[in-house]
């Protein structure tokens, strides 16, 4: 009777510990997982400029919790640093390692990698002007000598519009597009890489502020190559273009016909000019807008190439025609722009030295 009493005894202690066991187990499915804290990057690949840059975003089950969280930054030495103000930028090249903490709680590493400024950076100078504006010439003539004292590193877009009371004969629907874009507020302006317009009030000093913000704070993750070739049995233009990219992302292209030397009258100074010579005049945007036709997500160094085709109309100077090509990154800006003639000319990747 003692032995039967022992044995209900242990197998009454026994089936808790089987229940206990059975419970803390699973059927095979995952438990879910609470309290998660995740670390997000804006890109995962910087120029090693020290001013092109990263921002991390910290979230705990989906809200934002940057302001509180601490981001670790491990370099390509190994050593481990807490970032600050949640940016990262760096002149060192190679690969960085981030983590997020957070209440006790740490993120997935994420990593982000720094490489040299490989491409040639030139800059898009979008000359607002018309033939009726007494006061666009001299703007012209200033940004040619900005252009000048900056050899390679400017090109110049003449973007014609028409007057309150006159029309210009070289307005194309580029101008409206500008417009649109930035409310253009008065002839003369400047529109720099897309991203600002200037007025004529502070056009000099402006653009130079323009100009060395694109080459400090955004430079090329982008190189050009070009090749344009005129077929004068069929009055056509045919354009090649490649594309490479050093961080690899999102790219688009836009392709424009410009025209030098083209003999239009002009209002200089109050005063009618017949034989005025224009230069860098935008006669046609192959693209189907400014921003540019996809080339859609590169790989890091793979070129990806896009065709643009016109027919030569009949008022232009094949002779005087060049092609200018730009590229656009995510942020609708242009981060590189390059030029060539039109009959028959090419212009191939541009490296910094």
């Amino acid at each position: 009777m003692k032995r039967i009493i022992n044995l209900l005894t242990t197998c009454a202690l026994a089936f808790p510990v089987f229940m206990a066991v059975g419970c803390s187990g699973n059927s095979g499915e995952e438990e879910p997982v609470g309290n998660e804290v995740s670390l997000e990057a804006s890109k995962t690949s910087v120029v090693a400029n020290g001013n092109d840059q990263v921002t991390f975003t910290v979230k705990s089950n989906g809200k934002d919790v940057t302001a509180s969280a601490k981001i670790s930054c491990t370099d390509p030495s190994g050593e481990e640093k807490e970032l600050e103000n949640a940016t990262f930028s760096t002149k060192t090249a190679g690969d960085y390692t981030f983590a997020a903490t957070y209440d006790s709680r740490t993120s997935k590493t994420v990593k982000v990698t720094a490489v040299e400024e490989k491409y040639f950076r030139r800059v898009c100078v979008m000359d607002i002007t018309g033939t009726w504006c007494t006061n666009c010439p001299a703007a012209g003539q200033t940004l040619e000598m900005l252009a000048q004292n900056r050899p390679d590193r400017m090109v110049i877009l003449a973007v014609h519009g028409d007057g309150p009371a006159e029309k210009d004969p070289m307005t194309t629907p580029v101008m409206d597009m500008l417009d649109k874009m930035f409310t253009i507020s008065g002839f003369p302006s400047v529109v720099v890489d897309l991203r600002e317009s200037i007025d004529n009030a502070g056009l000099s000093s402006g653009v130079i502020d323009a100009y060395d913000l694109s080459r400090e704070e955004y430079p090329a993750t982008c190189g050009l190559r070009v090749e344009s070739s005129y077929n004068e049995s069929t009055g056509k233009i045919d354009i090649t273009v490649g594309i490479t990219s050093n961080t690899g992302g999102e790219y688009r292209l836009a392709a424009i016909i410009l025209e030098d030397g083209i003999t239009a009258k002009q209002i200089q100074d109050g005063y009618e000019k017949p034989d005025f010579k224009h230069f860098n005049v935008v006669r046609k945007l192959l693209s189907s807008n400014l921003v540019g036709d996809s080339a859609g997500t590169l790989e890091a160094d793979k070129e990806k190439t896009m065709e643009f085709s016109t027919e030569v109309d009949s008022e232009w100077v094949v002779d005087n025609l060049r092609v200018a090509v730009y590229a656009t990154d995510s942020s609708g800006s242009i981060n590189n722009i390059v030029e060539c003639k039109a009959k028959n000319g090419s212009c191939d990747y541009k490296y910094n030295e």
